[in-house]
């Protein structure tokens, strides 16, 4: 997986060139990272070979408190879902945000709330399991 930030992805000319697709053609994925908080083009978005997007973690910190942040949120996890691009919600702090973020189509969660970095060999849920069974077993444990 190659992470980029929303800002390189979308300035920088070897994301689009023939080089990224030769890479995704090799396997490699292409992730945006901090997804919102740069100057996304919906038509750059569309054409470059991206795997996931991340949204930022400034739009799921206040889930619950701010319509705005919830609305983002949910129209991004949309827009991923219908361009066939996994979408992460980053800075999960609230393990109480998982069913919002489920409701709103996002797959995968990341954050400190859920745990801190760990090898795969250390997470209960490892074995083998999609990043969806992972998702079922932080929020019903």
């Amino acid at each position: 997986m190659l992470e980029v930030t929303e800002t390189a992805a979308m300035h920088d000319d070897l994301l689009g060139s023939e080089v990224a697709a030769r890479l995704c053609l090799g396997g490699l994925e292409v992730s945006v990272d901090d997804f919102g908080i740069g100057f996304s083009s919906l038509s750059r978005l569309q054409l470059l070979p991206i795997s996931e997007l991340k949204i930022d973690r400034s739009f799921v910190r206040h889930l619950h408190e701010e319509s705005q942040d919830a609305a983002i949120v949910e129209a991004v996890a949309l827009l991923g879902r219908r361009l066939g691009i996994r979408v992460v919600a980053e800075g999960v702090e609230d393990p109480g945000v998982l069913a919002l973020l489920d409701r709103f189509g996002c797959t995968h969660v990341q954050g400190f709330g859920l745990g801190r970095p760990m090898p795969a060999r250390g997470y209960p849920g490892a074995g083998g399991h999609s990043g969806r069974d992972a998702f079922q077993y932080l929020r019903h444990g």
